[in-house]
C-alpha cells in the first residue's frame, strides 16, 4: 500500500522529501503508524506530534493505529517554550 508522509517544519531536514516536505512510502497492508516512524531518519530525541488524515494520534496508540492505502501521516514539530 502507498502512504504519504509529510514532515513539517525543522523535521523536513531529516529526510529526502519533495519541495513540500512529502515522502511516499510503500508499506505492507495493515502496517501500524509506528512502522512509518521507524522508517524515518528523525532523531530519537525529536519532539513531534503525529497526525493521520487530520486526526492526532497519541504516542500510546502508534503501534495500534493501522494505516490504509492512501493515508497521510504528518509529523508536526512540538512547540516548546516557557
Amino acid at each position: 500500500m502507498k502512504v504519504q508522509v509529510k514532515l513539517l517544519g525543522a523535521l523536513r531536514h531529516h529526510a529526502t522529501a519533495d519541495a513540500a516536505g512529502t515522502l511516499h512510502l510503500d508499506l505492507p497492508e495493515a502496517s501500524p503508524v509506528q512502522d512509518v516512524i521507524g522508517r524515518l531518519p528523525v532523531p530519537a530525541n525529536a519532539s513531534y506530534i503525529v497526525v493521520v488524515n487530520g486526526d492526532r494520534i497519541a504516542p500510546v496508540d502508534l503501534p495500534l493505529r493501522v494505516l490504509k492505502d492512501g493515508d497521510t501521516v504528518s509529523l508536526v514539530p512540538a512547540i516548546k517554550g516557557g
